[in-house]
């Protein structure tokens, strides 16, 4: 079924407003004012109460922060995470345009300057944003998009009109825009970040380009300082600072329109560039235009909404990929809480899945996040935990054991698209911090596997070794009675066994077109042997989590949907004839009288929140995947659609939060705490007549915490910023294609089902199986309609 974009099912349940088309592309229009709307109302934990709600438009430089203020602020990760541009929860952000008439009215886009009687639309786009406030006939339509690229900046167009039987109008208009830095740097308060913040200022030169360059007084910033730039495109416009420590500056002219005539006036804001907007005029079409003819379509008739959302989640991915001029290339950054609050970029297992979905939109830009994720780690293959906000590399207190094979992954479905076995033989930095000599990316890879294999290694039940987190970063805290220190160094994730069962066989293939054959044979050897112990490790209806070193089984009596995942994907739950058992059991219990999806874990602490029983986008994607690929399409679509801004916004209509982002798990419809939000950080109180205090299963190791730690840990809190994550918008992507039949086989080949209709710039495929993909090099597409080998436009 194909939306009506006119119809309720395209306009959505959201209070807050609906969705439109406009340019060609889908946009909410946000029409109620957050002043007067109690619904707006929401906790930012441990943030105060905020009406503030907000979204984010990018490109592949920067992002802007939008919200329903009609503000912004301006988020950069060049050099570091910083706010240039920071945008507070209580009085919002900055770029303005006012309007002064002659009698000395003033009104403008700010909510709190709006016109007495008028509550602007203000329209979310996928990659612009505007307000549209008006008053006694005339209109004031300001427009902010992102240039297409790497461009370091947003370009605005304001245009303002005045209706037919007006008398002639004379007025100033401005633009205004306000520098406030904000660093977002890795465990540090906010009282303390605004203290550094202070040692900023600004060297400032006015003129028709504006500049500010950053100066510190703390040599302890990381990053180079930003030079800022704000240009006005517009004849006569007299630019103005007020002089402050952290300033702002405004364009302000005079208009006159007469009766039904319209003018437009052009500006740019954000780090200095030299490039130049030769024709402001076109500026905004041409981008329109272009970023329209680069952003995927698809459909499918069994995922209306998913459906409907493609083109938006496709233009969300972008908008969180950052060039990096510390290691190169780009990065795809998580973003919610974890960039945009916390900051840091973490962990790589999530840029990693990232370039799995960009794969399938823009395969040059895949690489090239691939690259710079895999710069992260060190010569021997070990990946980091994250980076922090000084792009520094970082365990933090994990030592994940799975990183590595998400690499692999990439990798692997980046080959499969693009037949591009040179990339591998090109060469792979590392990060400045390491000081290695570069390698090839084909050998960089050989020491992930190295690192997994040899490193990692196998602990008990002959799983690979755990460590102090696998996909679950906090695993550990809910595996039961045991020895943490013996637990870490030998005990056995099942999930790891699963998710290399998966990933294995593609990497042996990757080898042998690599002509690496000794590899490609140890690969598979692993990939069998831990495939046939996953199906071994079962209690009868789903598949366990770990195995403790005396030789407990972990998840004998609870059910952890990850490892059912990847047990469905690599095949282990077919051999051990599970399939319809673990589903069923999703059903009646994970995800029962779940709306959002199943819980990660059931029973759980009773929590139902974060990885006590959350919903997660990532490992819900994962599961309808295998079920799919099992067969089970029918279980695989209706758990999909759950995943749907749409049907976020009916289960949950007074809330923002999912109205065109989300985090990267909700909270389970039983917890106490912010149903329908996310969760929170080290939350000592609990929530009314909840006794789950987060040193529970802890043991001893919480007593030796730094209290000073604690402090900070509140502020580990996804519910302070619980949009704007990634795998909000690429699982929903992946579920589409994945229900299309869309997978890599084990010899790194693409395979292409049926059921689909997707197209991006370099590759099509049909609802039949048939389609088209455009290379350089020589690529194999396995369809229904037969294997077709070949370079250039190959037609299957």
């Amino acid at each position: 079924m194909k939306i009506d974009v006119n119809s309720k099912e395209f306009k959505g349940n959201s209070i807050f407003g609906e969705w439109i088309m406009k340019d060609g592309l889908p946009t909410f229009n946000y029409k109620v004012n957050p002043l007067t709307t109690p619904e707006c109302e929401w906790e930012p934990m441990p943030h105060p109460v905020t009406r503030r709600n907000f979204h984010y438009i990018g490109n592949k430089a920067v992002s802007f922060l939008v919200d329903n203020y009609g503000t912004s602020g301006m988020w950069d990760e060049l050099e570091c995470s910083r706010w240039l541009t920071q945008a507070d929860y209580q009085t919002g952000g900055t770029g303005f345009s006012n309007i002064e008439e002659a009698d000395g009215t003033t009104w403008g886009t700010f909510i709190k300057n709006a016109p007495e009687g008028c509550t602007p639309e203000r329209h979310f786009g996928p990659t612009s944003f505007s307000v549209h406030p008006f008053h006694n006939g005339l209109h004031l339509d300001r427009e902010m998009i992102m240039p297409e690229g790497d461009f370091p900046w947003a370009f605005i167009r304001v245009r303002v009109s005045l209706d037919e039987g007006q008398a002639t109008r004379t007025f100033k208009l401005s633009e205004e825009w306000r520098l406030k830095p904000l660093y977002a740097q890795l465990m540090v308060t906010p009282e303390d970040r605004e203290e550094l913040s202070q040692e900023v200022s600004y060297d400032v030169i006015l003129g028709d380009q504006i500049i500010a360059q950053e100066i510190f007084a703390d040599d302890d910033f990381a990053g180079a300082p930003a030079k800022m730039m704000i240009e006005s495109y517009n004849a006569s416009f007299e630019a103005a600072t007020n002089g402050e420590q952290h300033p702002t500056f405004t364009f302000t002219g005079e208009v006159t329109l007469e009766a039904g005539e319209t003018k437009e006036f052009y500006f740019r804001f954000g780090r200095y560039d030299e490039a130049q907007v030769e024709v402001p005029a076109n500026f905004y079409q041409e981008t329109l235009e272009a970023t329209i003819k680069r952003l995927p379509t698809g459909s499918c008739e069994d995922l209306p909404y998913m459906s409907a959302e493609l083109v938006w989640n496709a233009a969300a991915i972008y908008g969180m990929v950052f060039k990096d001029n510390i290691i190169g290339d780009f990065t795809i950054n998580q973003g919610s809480a974890y960039g945009f609050d916390i900051g840091c970029n973490a962990a790589p297992r999530d840029p990693l899945q990232y370039a799995v979905a960009m794969a399938y939109m823009e395969p040059k830009l895949s690489l090239e996040c691939l690259r710079n994720t895999l710069g992260w780690g060190s010569e021997d293959g070990d990946l980091p935990f994250t980076l922090g906000s000084d792009k520094e590399p970082s365990l933090l207190s994990f030592r994940p054991s799975d990183q590595g094979l998400w690499a692999l992954w990439a990798a692997c479905e980046y080959l499969a698209m693009t037949g591009d076995l040179k990339a591998f033989g090109e060469m792979q930095y590392y990060h400045p911090e390491h000081e290695q000599e570069s390698v090839t990316l084909k050998e960089n890879l050989i020491r992930q596997f190295r690192f997994f294999i040899d490193v990692v290694g196998r602990g008990a039940g002959g799983h690979p070794r755990i460590w102090n987190a696998d996909w679950q970063d906090d695993v550990l805290d809910f595996a039961g009675d045991y020895d943490r220190l013996q637990m870490i160094e030998e005990g056995g994730s099942v999930f790891n066994s699963a998710l290399a069962a998966w990933v294995l066989p593609k990497f042996a293939g990757l080898m042998a077109k690599l002509g690496e054959p000794e590899i490609e044979k140890e690969a598979r050897e692993h990939a069998a042997e831990l495939r046939a112990l996953v199906a071994k490790s079962h209690n009868g209806t789903y598949f366990s989590r770990a195995v403790v070193p005396t030789g407990e089984i972990v998840g004998d009596d609870i059910c952890w949907i990850e490892v059912q995942a990847f047990a469905l994907l690599c095949g282990a739950a077919e051999d051990a004839g599970l399939v319809d058992s673990v589903l069923k059991y999703v059903d009646d219990f994970n995800g029962k009288d779940s709306p959002l999806g199943a819980r990660t874990m059931f029973p759980h602490t009773g929590k139902g929140r974060a990885s006590r029983g959350g919903v997660w986008y990532t490992i819900n994607e994962k599961l309808a995947a295998g079920a799919a690929k099992c067969g089970r399409r029918d279980w695989a679509v209706v758990n999909l659609e759950k995943m749907s801004l749409h049907n976020k916004t009916t289960a949950y209509p007074t809330r923002w939060n999912g109205v065109l982002s989300g985090p990267d798990a909700w909270n389970a419809p039983e917890s106490l705490l912010n149903k329908g939000e996310s969760w929170e950080g080290w939350y000592d109180e609990g929530a009314e007549g909840e006794i789950i205090p987060d040193q529970e299963n802890q043991d001893a190791h919480v007593e030796e915490i730094d209290p000073a730690l604690i402090e900070v840990a509140k502020y580990m809190s996804m519910q302070a910023f619980p949009v704007c994550n990634t795998h909000a918008h690429t699982n929903p992507i992946l579920g589409v294609l994945h229900i299309g039949g869309i997978f890599v086989d084990e010899n790194c080949d693409l395979v292409v089902g049926t059921g689909i209709d997707f197209e991006a710039p370099h590759w099509k495929v049909n609802k039949d199986g048939s389609g088209w993909i455009i290379t350089d090099q020589e690529i194999t597409v396995n369809s229904v309609n037969g294997k077709f080998t070949g370079t250039g436009k190959v037609e299957f």
